[in-house]
Formats: C-alpha cells, structure tokens, sequence
C-alpha cells in the first residue's frame, strides 16, 4: 500500500503529514512524499493521502472529498490538492481516495 504525504516543509503548519512519512515505519506500507499533484495522477483504484487539513482538532480519516469546503481559485496558485482530486473524481480518474487528515497544530 502507499500512501501519498502532501504538504510544504517550508511552512510549519503544513509539513506535519511529510514528516511523519519519513519517520514512521509500518510493513507493507510505503510512505511517498509529494511535491507535484502529477505524482498521483497515474494511481488507479483507491488513492491513500496524508495531509495537513485546516479546521481539524483531531486525525481524521476522510472518505468522502465531496466534504472539502472549495475554496475560491483566483489564480493558479489557488489550485490545491481538493481541487484536483475532486476533478480527477469527476473525470472518473479516481474511483476512491482515503485522506488521514491531520490537524495544523
């Protein structure tokens, strides 16, 4: 199984998910950190995502993306990882993706 570790570690509220990649050590899964949205375009059937999500007080395990609050997209940079993972769903990319939410703080 692998699961996807989004995030910028520049940013201290959002490189929990990457950090937590690199140091956890379970068999038979393996840990991807991502730095491109591409790195997971080519997955097929169920996509496992680790990330930082705004909002949360606890982990969560997220099973419906329809859920993600939409942001405004003003300009390219405003494009994030909900955006595409609800096009690729609606493209019938993706037939299912599990995201372990991680709170910011």
């Amino acid at each position: 199984m692998k699961i996807y570790c989004f995030g910028n570690e520049y940013i201290k509220n959002d490189k929990l998910a990457k950090e937590l990649g690199d140091n956890l050590k379970i068999p038979n899964i393996e840990f991807i950190k991502c730095d491109k949205i591409e790195q997971i375009l080519e997955e097929k059937g169920i996509i496992c995502i680790m990330d930082v999500v705004k909002g949360l007080k606890k982990p969560t395990i997220i099973t419906n993306i329809d859920m993600l609050k939409n942001r405004s997209t003003i300009s390219c940079h405003d494009f994030d990882l909900q955006f595409f993972l609800k096009l690729m769903k609606g493209l019938d990319k993706i037939n299912e993706v599990i995201i372990i939410g991680l709170p910011m703080n």
